[in-house]
């Protein structure tokens, strides 16, 4: 099912929950409305890290930032966010192996987004 089509199944209902000036009858009207606004958002966007950082430690999409000769990072690249482990009091962008050296602390990170859903194949 499309998100179109999940929204022309519950348009209807939502519909029928309001008098004829509009006013909810129904406490389910706010929970329509909810679905209803998800499900017209685009699937994915970049959060800018200004705006806010991960709420949970893991793997993430993310664009990086000015390299040393000032040219835009133009890749996507997919590190942790997390306190490696316990072993930093704060939470931070680095990749690399936790518990050895070879980490590296990464703080030119602009937008992150989660990693998509794995490939399921055919139902």
């Amino acid at each position: 099912m499309t998100k179109t089509e999940a929204i022309e199944i519950l348009q209807p209902f939502r519909d029928a929950m309001v008098d004829q000036h509009g006013c909810p009858i129904s406490d389910a009207v706010y929970a329509l409305d909810v679905a209803i606004e998800t499900l017209k958002q685009p699937e994915q966007q970049w959060i800018p890290c200004s705006e806010r950082l991960p709420e949970k430690n893991g793997r993430y999409l993310v664009t990086r930032g000015l390299n040393a000769c000032g040219a835009m990072w133009n890749r996507v690249y997919i590190i942790n966010f997390s306190d490696l482990m316990g072993l930093k009091p704060e939470r931070i962008w680095w990749d690399g192996n936790v518990g050895k050296s070879d980490f590296e602390r990464i703080d030119d990170v602009l937008a992150w987004m989660p990693l998509p859903e794995s490939w399921k194949g055919e139902e």
